[in-house]
């Protein structure tokens, strides 16, 4: 942006993680069942109620 002239300002700097590591073992588990449930699909398939009944 310099080179082209144009004015910015940083307000904050960010660092990134890597996926896995933000997520305990049991709530990566949890997350990769609703994806294969249709949890998210729309509509959708499963529930919130349903995933964690199936999931005890």
């Amino acid at each position: 942006m310099d080179a082209a002239g144009i004015p910015y300002e940083i307000q904050s700097i960010t660092h990134a993680y890597d996926p896995t590591e933000l997520l305990t073992a049991r709530q990566h588990e949890f997350i990769t069942e609703a994806v294969e449930r249709g949890y998210y699909d729309s509509p959708r398939e499963w529930t919130l109620t349903e995933l964690q009944r199936d999931s005890v």
